[in-house]
């Protein structure tokens, strides 16, 4: 008798069809960035009359109420996955997005910007589609969630391109907000439902398209397959000292990071350079963070994920402190361009760091956790340096701590080493699928 023939390996693996829509809802996501929603601080304000605090205020509202339900977000991450998930998201964007239209008083403002911040955040570019990329990948995780990551501030580097472009162009910016919003149901409301899934063994795949090998044994050929991943509930990560260093760490970075990134387009303006110039600073930070994330992505398969961090967290603090005194276009888009790069790299990194050290079992309850500090983190930075700004009326002050504040996060995440306590380790996807539904 013949042997039966191995079955074949799909031209396109399904998952990378994950990954582009989900790289699709990033690039809509990406309009809520500290960056992108930087580009309208002007305009707000000269069209309102309302403090930089107080629209400040906003990002930070919609960051920490958005990003303090990351951890109960993860938890359906694991058990529901992206299709239903992800669906809402893309609803309570456009609903946000097109809420502008009518906002006349500030806490108007609160509440449609934090509808659209916290979809982008938890559905359309944070914990759901990660938990999905690193449940269809493994061998070459770092790519997909590196595709991934790129598409937010990729997004952002366009749109607030375009964002200028129109708001220069006398279009008002409650407009703008509005049509990237309605852009966005229209686009994704309907191929969302259709192609989302949560894992390949809900099609009968492996990940990374592996084929398995036919063996009298099938869970010897699933255990091969899956190369006996570490599995790590968030009950056991949170034993662990790692886990806090890197959550402490990722909260300090994006203070940082995410302060500078609000504030570096206005600094730009009263610097004495254009709206436009300055718009296009903020296009550099954003593409600068898109391009590299790939890279970082691609470079995890062949170092070590802690020593990225570490070298991309002491790059961005040197940066930093040049910020403050950067005043000429060129040099402007040098700085946004490598900022970017590294501290939006540095939060692609934290993630496939936490992926690689703690398995895929249970990774939305554990990056959803991990990402309710970097809301934290990324929410106090604005309206930190808003009313630092407002003490002092420079931003020196603001650029200065930020390089503080990255020398102690890069000093913390050198310090967390990858756990020495090893936990059990998956056998196959069908203990995977089990004990993802009852997920710590």
């Amino acid at each position: 008798m013949s042997a039966p023939k191995p079955p074949k390996r799909p031209r396109i693996f399904y998952g990378w069809y994950i990954i582009g829509l989900s790289g699709a809802s990033a690039i809509f996501a990406g309009t809520t960035s500290q960056a992108f929603f930087g580009v309208f601080l002007k305009p707000i304000e000269d069209d309102t009359g309302w403090t930089r605090a107080s629209i400040a205020g906003a990002v930070t509202f919609a960051t920490f109420v958005g990003g303090g339900i990351a951890f109960f977000i993860g938890r359906l991450a694991d058990r529901y996955g992206p299709r239903v998930l992800m669906t809402i998201g893309v609803v309570i964007y456009a609903a946000g997005y097109a809420g502008m239209l009518f906002v006349t008083q500030v806490w108007q403002l609160y509440i449609a910007f934090f509808l659209a911040r916290m979809a982008s955040l938890q559905f359309l570019a944070g914990v759901v589609p990660r938990t999905t990329a690193v449940n269809w990948f493994r061998r070459m995780r770092g790519r997909a969630l590196g595709f991934q990551t790129m598409a937010m501030p990729l997004g952002g580097a366009i749109l607030a391109s375009v964002a200028g472009a129109l708001i220069a162009s006398g279009m008002p910016w409650r407009t703008v907000l509005a049509v990237f919003g309605l852009g966005a149901l229209a686009l994704l409301a309907i191929p969302m439902p259709l192609i989302m899934r949560r894992q390949p063994e809900d099609m009968g795949l492996l990940p990374d398209g592996d084929i398995a090998v036919l063996s009298d044994d099938d869970s010897a050929v699933q255990a091969r397959n899956r190369g006996g991943e570490s599995s790590w509930t968030l009950k056991r990560t949170l034993h662990t000292k790692t886990m806090w260093l890197i959550v402490w760490g990722s909260l300090l970075q994006t203070m940082a990071s995410g302060g500078i990134a609000f504030h570096m387009t206005a600094h730009f303006q009263e610097s004495g350079l254009s709206t436009q110039v300055a718009a296009s600073g903020a296009s550099a930070f954003l593409l600068g963070g898109a391009l590299s994330s790939t890279l970082w992505g691609f470079l995890t398969e062949r170092y070590d994920e802690r020593l990225l961090v570490v070298t991309a967290s002491a790059v961005a603090m040197a940066l930093a402190f040049w910020g403050s005194i950067v005043a000429d276009p060129v040099s402007v888009i040098i700085f946004a361009a490598l900022y970017g790069a590294t501290t939006r790299g540095e939060g692609a990194l934290v993630m496939m760091m936490l992926a690689a050290y703690y398995g895929r079992r249970s990774f939305g309850a554990i990056s959803g956790f991990a990402n309710t500090f970097t809301m934290m983190g990324l929410g106090t930075g604005p309206f930190l340096y808003a009313w630092l700004y407002g003490l002092r009326g420079e931003y020196e002050i603001i650029f200065n701590t930020s390089g503080v504040i990255m020398a102690i996060a890069t000093i913390l995440m050198w310090l967390a080493k990858r756990p020495s306590d090893k936990p059990e380790v998956e056998s196959g996807p069908e203990q995977g699928q089990a004990a993802s539904a009852s997920a710590e």
